[in-house]
């Protein structure tokens, strides 16, 4: 008789990402000033002491202007388009559609449908509002899947696609004719 292991172990299926067959467009086209950029960053660093965290501290969440250069050359293909950046930085930042982005898809199928399925295939991960999960289980590949599970417990509550309503119910016994 084996002797069983006490104690909680997680359970992970390890994934790797898979090349692209063809190239995705960045979604937006992410663009600052770079003559207004420089005089703002000058501004700064004499007015917060050169303190280098302060100075270099952007307002992007998801990384735009977290490559070598900052802002000079943002990370386009990390910009969601949630306009913080135009919001703080109205005379530096502009972000629109790229050019690439809205040649995407046919009279069926819009260029935002082609880039959600896209995304949904090379990431695993279903189209939220938001940040999602990025609690004690988050990671990467299928641990990255983030699903709304209040929509069992409380099926009238609001869920990842807005008001759903669904069934809890489960039948029991032979299958109804």
């Amino acid at each position: 008789m084996q002797a069983q292991e006490t104690g909680y172990r997680r359970f992970k299926i390890e994934s790797r990402p898979a090349p692209h067959v063809y190239p995705i467009p960045n979604r937006f086209d992410v663009r600052a000033r770079k003559i207004r950029l420089a005089a703002m960053l000058v501004h700064e660093a004499f007015e917060y002491r050169f303190e280098k965290e302060v100075v270099l501290s952007r307002p992007c969440i998801y990384g735009v202007f977290s490559g070598h250069f900052g802002g000079f050359k943002p990370l386009k293909h990390k910009c969601v388009g949630c306009m913080r950046c135009v919001q703080e930085y109205p005379h530096i930042m502009t972000v629109k559609p790229s050019e690439a982005y809205k040649k995407l898809g046919d009279s069926f199928w819009t260029p935002e449908m082609v880039y959600t399925v896209w995304n949904e295939a090379s990431t695993g991960k279903i189209p939220v509002k938001g940040m999602g999960y990025k609690g004690g289980f988050g990671g990467e590949g299928f641990d990255g899947i983030w699903t709304d599970m209040s929509e069992i417990v409380r099926p009238t509550r609001d869920g990842v696609y807005g008001r759903e309503y669904i069934s809890t119910s489960v039948d029991v016994g032979r299958k109804p004719t």
